[in-house]
């Protein structure tokens, strides 16, 4: 079976003692067997996009952080050329940063990609996004809900900009989804007030402002500055809002 290939034992120890010597030496060796590469590929897709390296390590490395499947088949040019192998390896890349960045556009794909119809990349697509979990976010007023939404990829959290909608319209500030959860001159909570993603305890929350804490249970704040990764459901508060995320 796949998972009790000693290649594949040998990577994900390399990857877990980050030992980025023997990770580039794996993923070079002609000796690899093409299966076990197109597995390897796909291991490595997640670890790069969740765990990236150190920068300098990056800049040496085989495949580089933020990797895409065009770095994999550049190593092993044989992973391109089976159309099925090729699109799981699109699909592996697709939810990989779908759960923990970005996802490419269906028109990236269809350039990257021009083999495939576009029909068959947003198959893909609509089949990987309905397979990655989702957080919830439930933002309360009193014991008025006040908008519900569900996210898979990171969400921010904050005042309004200028040329932004009002609360709780949701904006792409700066490559990034931001949820408005105040006006402009509501001081209480920053611009950039909270990123949330999610991690493998639940969801990571980054405190983005400089000044402005986040109440994270009873007796328990985010300080400014501060990163914590904490199990859902929790419940999170900003001034006079409560945030309440579940699975």
């Amino acid at each position: 079976m796949m998972d009790e290939s000693p290649w594949i034992d040998e990577f994900e120890a390399a990857w877990q003692q980050r030992r980025w010597a023997d990770v580039d030496r794996i993923l070079r060796d002609p000796e690899l067997p093409i299966d076990d590469a197109a597995e390897l590929a796909m291991i490595d897709l997640e670890y790069r996009w969740q765990y990236p390296l150190p920068k300098e390590a990056s800049r040496q490395a085989a495949v580089q952080n933020s990797p895409q499947v065009e770095d994999y088949c550049r190593l092993r040019p044989a992973l391109a050329e089976d159309p099925q192998r090729l699109l799981e390896l699109i699909s592996e890349e697709y939810r990989v940063r779908l759960k923990w960045d970005h996802p490419p556009t269906p028109e990236d794909l269809s350039a990257r990609f021009e083999a495939f119809p576009r029909q068959a990349i947003e198959k893909m697509i609509c089949r990987v996004e309905q397979e990655v979990p989702h957080l919830w976010l439930a933002v309360v007023r009193g014991d008025t809900e006040l908008v519900r939404l569900r996210f898979h990829r990171p969400l921010e959290i904050g005042r309004q900009s200028i040329g932004q909608p009002p609360p709780f319209g949701e904006v792409l500030a700066d490559g990034n989804r931001k949820l408005v959860i105040a006006v402009i001159d509501n001081l209480q909570v920053s611009r950039r007030q909270l990123r949330i993603s999610r991690c493998s305890v639940g969801a990571r929350l980054e405190n983005l402002s400089s000044q402005v804490a986040v109440q994270t249970g009873f007796r328990t704040r985010l300080m400014p500055g501060e990163t914590v990764e904490l199990a859902v459901p929790l419940t999170l508060t900003i001034g006079d809002l409560r945030f309440c995320l579940s699975c």
